[in-house]
């Protein structure tokens, strides 16, 4: 399935989802924004549940969670309990709370043999989360500001301060356009 140059806004959990084994997914070209600051623990796009894909070129933000982080966490581009071999490349991610990518291994596998590169992540406590898969791979530099940890082994991210802002604007010329 190709989920390429669409917009989408206003989602309770999700914006874009690709779950379940057998289901192999491109996402591509995509404009997705959360909430900003709520209780629900939203994700900008999730690839999870054996499914398996391609992440690239999208802009994500303000998946921000302020709730119990006993009942989850939000991230930009989430690969949940995953099949092997998913790509999370190009991408720009502002204002998710707990990481702009996570490679989640909380509930099962991350799944293995991932590729994360070229990606640029503004706020969020973790730039890139990543849990237990192996042969996992960061080969090209991704781009971070504004984070706590740059990229931090697990599936939990708990800085002693880490305060997220919205920002409304199209930014500077060294910032990359917010959707």
């Amino acid at each position: 399935m190709k989920i390429q140059n669409t917009t989408v806004r206003g989602y309770q959990k999700n914006g874009i989802t690709g779950n379940e084994v057998g289901t192999t997914v491109t996402i591509t070209g995509n404009s997705v924004v959360g909430a900003g600051p709520t209780t629900t623990a939203q994700n900008g796009i999730q690839v999870g549940f054996g499914a398996t894909g391609k992440v690239q070129n999208n802009t994500v933000a303000d998946d921000d969670f302020n709730g119990d982080p006993s009942a989850g966490t939000g991230s930009g581009i989430l690969i949940y309990d995953s099949g092997n071999n998913n790509t999370v490349s190009g991408n720009t991610v502002f204002s998710s709370g707990q990481a702009g990518i996570h490679l989640d291994s909380s509930c099962g596998s991350t799944g293995n043999n991932n590729t994360v590169s070229k990606n640029t992540v503004n706020e969020a406590c973790a730039g890139i989360l990543h849990g237990g898969g192996t042969g996992n791979t960061f080969p090209m530099a991704t781009v971070v500001a504004n984070v706590a940890n740059t990229s931090l082994a697990g599936d939990v991210c708990a800085p002693a301060v880490l305060t997220l802002s919205r920002v409304n604007s199209q930014g500077h010329s060294s910032s990359p356009a917010r959707p």
